[in-house]
């Protein structure tokens, strides 16, 4: 997990002093989260139907995606809410 963390820099994101989840910046070239359509100021709302605020749930659903498992992520890019699909190989 450390190398993987290497590649990006995640921060909690608040909204009107709120955790609402994640946002993504710093995200390497060839990084497993760029292969997944993450881009630079992407806030991750959700995964797998199931929200992220904080730092406990979202080390909780990292350890539990096993190689070719499917993500489902919901972000917020730009304003607007998109859903990401990624399957693990």
């Amino acid at each position: 997990m450390g190398e993987m963390l290497a590649r990006v820099r995640i921060r909690p994101h608040f909204s009107s002093g709120k955790s609402d989840g994640f946002i993504i910046n710093s995200i390497k070239s060839g990084s497993i989260f760029q292969k997944m359509g993450i881009q630079n100021g992407d806030i991750i709302k959700s995964v797998n139907d199931q929200d992220i605020k904080s730092p406990d749930e979202m080390l909780k659903l990292y350890n539990g995606l096993k190689s070719g498992s499917a993500i489902n992520l919901n972000i917020k890019r730009k304003g607007k809410t998109q859903k990401l699909e990624y399957v693990f190989e």
